[in-house]
């Protein structure tokens, strides 16, 4: 009988695992997903660095390191690697999506490979058997989120696919920032599909977001989340006082009457006298509990009405937009436009919806947001000739009469690949405060510079931030 190497190697591995301890499997499993965060990148472009794949590759999540094969023999001379790399993810769903959507992309010129690197043959079984495990569970992941949305603002997005179970983003060291990627988790298989092969490559804050089925299990994310103690105390405080309430109107509407005087002769009445003042009293005392009960009944039912009519008169508004023609986006936009006057920065941050409208409702809270960037793009300032390594500082200098300046970077942006294309020089000039940037746009822009008229505007910072300086 015939047997292959690949077959041999592919076929001990599962009989090997069979036989391990529980402890023993999950530590196995373990290094397999950490083999999965592993992803071999050929057929690169020999102009390109690790700055350029690093900027290529992390969309799907974050990188821990990029290892580019260079080429020892050639140290001596111009430093050139060998046109292969191998990536290393966090999280091993990154870098599933990376081979899945990766392959075959051109960067430089020439079309990437994208393959899991072929020194772990001993891991393929457990790594397929993962894959199609994760294959089963309504869990997806996302990545490439920006940095301005919160959880809640995801499940508003994700919710119109079906009920969502949970939602967990991946927190960073800095306080109430995420690392651009996380966990959903609904409630049944179709919905998970449905968002996956809706919301991939969907165009979300000016980011393309980058959806796939999850690998790793949820250990953590699933769990309720604990509430804060600050919110547990003011739920408590808030239903002891419900109660309170509750029970001062139940004693109002069934009033005890103190005014008569407790009865203390029955010792030496016959049992008819008992009986007859008994049924007496207890006659009296129903016929209060109907009129307390009636004048309750009446209040309710005014306040019914007059709710009932305020509601009336807001769908006769509604009803009015709706014979108007108005879009469900335009809805969406005028309610925004109407609440900003009523609302605080803070209050119309948190502004979040379900259903149809959520997403252009997140649109709406990130293009409100771009709007107030710290950062300052100048063009037409100077020449490909006149950049040389004081520039920046001087840049900094100039700047710094207008508020503080957190950065400046001088980019230098080839118009073609020709050899003799025309090179834009871009300066980004990052302050502390928006407030600041608005400052020096006013004060710059127009201003005539070396025989230059400086063009000065304001550039989106999240594009910054990401090292997108293509605007």
């Amino acid at each position: 009988m015939e047997c292959s190497v690949q077959a041999v190697l592919t076929k001990k591995p599962i009989d090997v695992y069979s036989n391990m301890t529980e402890e023993q499997r999950v530590q196995q499993r373990e290094r397999a997903v950490s083999l999965m965060c592993r992803v071999y990148v050929g057929s690169i472009h020999y102009d390109l660095n690790e700055d350029d794949l690093r900027k290529a590759f992390a969309p799907f999540g974050p990188i821990k390191g990029i290892n580019l094969s260079w080429d020892t023999a050639a140290l001596g001379k111009s430093r050139s690697h060998k046109g292969y790399a191998f990536l290393e993810y966090n999280v091993a769903e990154s870098a599933q999506l990376a081979l899945d959507q990766m392959n075959g992309v051109m960067l430089g010129g020439k079309p990437l490979k994208c393959a899991r690197p072929s020194n772990i043959p001993a891991a393929l079984p457990l790594i397929k058997q993962i894959t199609e495990e994760a294959s089963t569970q309504p869990r997806i992941f996302v990545a490439s989120i920006h940095q301005d949305l919160s959880e809640t603002d995801i499940r508003s997005v994700f919710e119109a696919f079906g009920p969502i179970h949970a939602v967990h983003l991946s927190q960073d060291v800095m306080p109430g920032k995420h690392q651009g990627y996380g966990f959903i988790e609904y409630e049944n298989l179709d919905s998970a599909n449905d968002a996956v092969a809706a919301m991939n490559l969907f165009d979300l804050g000016g980011q393309f977001l980058r959806v796939g089925r999850a690998i790793t299990p949820p250990q953590q994310t699933t769990q309720p989340e604990p509430v804060p103690p600050e919110i547990a105390a003011a739920a408590a405080a808030a239903a002891a006082a419900s109660r309170a309430i509750a029970a001062q109107d139940e004693a109002r509407a069934v009033p005890r009457d103190h005014s008569r005087p407790r009865d203390t002769h029955s010792s030496h009445s016959s049992s008819s006298s008992r009986k007859k003042h008994s049924h007496s009293s207890s006659s009296r005392d129903r016929s209060r509990r109907s009129r307390s009960r009636e004048r309750s009944k009446k209040e309710k039912k005014k306040k019914r009405d007059k709710e009932s009519k305020k509601e009336a008169d807001e769908g006769e508004k509604v009803d009015e937009d709706d014979e108007d023609g108005l879009n469900a986006k335009e809805k969406a936009k005028k309610t925004i436009e109407g609440l900003k006057g009523d609302l605080s920065i803070s209050q119309e941050e948190e502004m979040s919806i379900t259903g149809s409208n959520a997403r252009f409702m997140i649109m709406q809270k990130l293009a409100m947001k771009d709007k107030e960037s710290s950062v300052m793009v100048l063009k037409n300032m100077v020449s490909f000739e006149d950049v040389d390594e004081e520039l920046e500082a001087e840049v900094k200098e100039e700047c710094g009469k207008h508020g503080k300046v957190k950065k400046v970077v001088v980019y230098q942006e080839a118009q073609s690949e020709a050899d003799d294309a025309e090179v834009i020089v871009k300066i980004f000039v990052q302050f502390e405060k928006s407030s600041e940037c608005e400052v020096a746009i006013a004060a710059l822009n127009g201003r005539w510079f070396g025989g230059k008229t400086i063009d000065a505007a304001q550039y989106e910072e999240q594009r910054f931030l990401r090292d997108d300086l293509s605007g």
